[in-house]
């Protein structure tokens, strides 16, 4: 991450900003790789950051602020940046590109052009699933995927399912 590269149990990453390109195999994010609280009740909070730095990876979890998170607040951040997938790699969104077990994504901002040559591609989530919310998020950037068979591509989230909510977007 542009920031950091993996957090664990209780992280707090807050009112950060990062400019610079961030690149990668998996796990790549403007501001952090992967956030894996992974337990009920020890949440990380990745509150208020801002990306303006270009992001690629060439597996998969690439987000412009998160690759891939579980148990997570991520609210009231912003990602401005180009971020792009370079190969098969899924999972490719413009704030969070993995996000799993009760991720809570409020007030997102996604200004940046996303896409992949795979499945799971969104302007806010990628892929979130299993108890995650998207609530009062706003995506102006283009959302795209060259995939020819279920790509799953959405300008705010690329799939959802499984209690999984998005409101008020």
């Amino acid at each position: 991450g542009g920031i950091v590269g993996y957090s664990y149990y209780n992280a707090y990453v807050c009112n950060n900003q990062n400019s610079g390109a961030v690149s990668g195999q998996q796990y790549v994010g403007g501001i952090m790789g992967m956030n894996n609280a992974n337990n009920t009740g020890s949440y990380s909070y990745i509150d208020y950051n801002q990306n303006s730095g270009n992001v690629t990876a060439t597996s998969s979890y690439l987000g412009g602020i998160v690759g891939k998170t579980y148990y997570a607040y991520v609210r009231y951040n912003k990602n401005d940046a180009t971020i792009t997938m370079t190969s098969s790699g899924s999972y490719t969104g413009g704030i969070v590109g993995y996000a799993y077990n009760y991720t809570y994504g409020y007030y997102n901002q996604n200004a940046g052009k996303i896409s992949s040559p795979y499945q799971y591609v969104g302007g806010i989530f990628g892929y979130g699933y299993d108890q995650t919310y998207a609530d009062y998020c706003v995506n102006t950037g283009d959302v795209t995927s060259t995939y020819t068979s279920d790509a799953y591509v959405g300008g705010i989230v690329g799939y959802q399912g499984n209690y999984s909510y998005l409101n008020n977007c």
